[in-house]
């Protein structure tokens, strides 16, 4: 997911040249990554919602959907700059981060993948050894 999501992201931007970086940078990717989307997107739409839904009666497949649509849709900013991003990546990721909670019953297994796909995906679309 993260080699499909670098290369998309990649080939939005033609004209980009790559940053070159350090493999320690390129490995603090995911952990950068951790802490700012997956710290903040994860206990908020894989975790409150889906549990405020459950609570609320919806059904294990309802409370996907709904979440996987909202994390969607909160990523609207992608649709002019980075289309591909927000028909594809966010869809992508949205639908495996879903099943990683919905599978694992833990939003922890979705924060860690949140952090890897993001970081990896960052350091093939962005830098270079």
């Amino acid at each position: 997911a993260a080699a499909i999501s670098g290369l998309l992201i990649r080939s939005q931007r033609p004209d980009f040249v790559p940053v070159p970086a350090s493999l320690g940078q390129l490995l603090l990717l995911p952990v950068q990554q951790l802490a700012y989307a997956a710290l903040s997107e994860e206990p908020f739409f894989r975790g409150f919602l889906w549990g405020a839904l459950e609570q609320a009666g919806f059904k294990p497949l309802a409370c996907f959907l709904v979440q996987g649509l909202l994390f969607w849709v909160a990523h609207f900013y992608y649709l002019t700059a980075l289309p591909a991003s927000f028909w594809l990546i966010v869809p992508l990721g949205s639908v495996l981060l879903g099943l990683l909670v919905w599978r694992s019953k833990s939003i922890a297994t979705s924060m860690i993948a949140h952090g890897m796909m993001n970081g990896a995906g960052q350091a093939i679309a962005f830098y270079r050894l």
